[in-house]
């Protein structure tokens, strides 16, 4: 679920000014991060586009983007867990 939400996020950037070449912006990248989880830090968005960026051959989209959000649990690790249990603990 929450990817498809990431995934929306993205594609309603308008395209001519999000993109260059091809390649998501940084800055509309952070900004996109921020909008999905607030309290996402600038390292972690920081991490997340320069290897998005490698997976991508240079070029940062929504595939590359998911395929590190994946590789680093980030989706696990933004779950909002309710109930008794406490939240799992993720060996990176």
């Amino acid at each position: 679920m929450r990817c498809l939400i990431l995934k929306q996020i993205i594609e309603e950037e308008p395209s001519e000014t999000s993109y260059v070449n091809g390649v998501l912006v940084f800055a509309v990248f952070k900004k996109l991060m921020e909008q999905f989880d607030p309290s996402i830090t600038e390292i972690e968005t920081v991490r997340i586009y320069r290897e998005a960026y490698v997976a991508g051959n240079g070029s940062v989209n929504f595939g590359t983007v998911l395929l590190v959000l994946n590789e680093q649990n980030f989706f696990v690790r933004t779950m909002q867990l309710r109930g008794r249990n406490e939240s799992p603990l993720i060996n990176v």
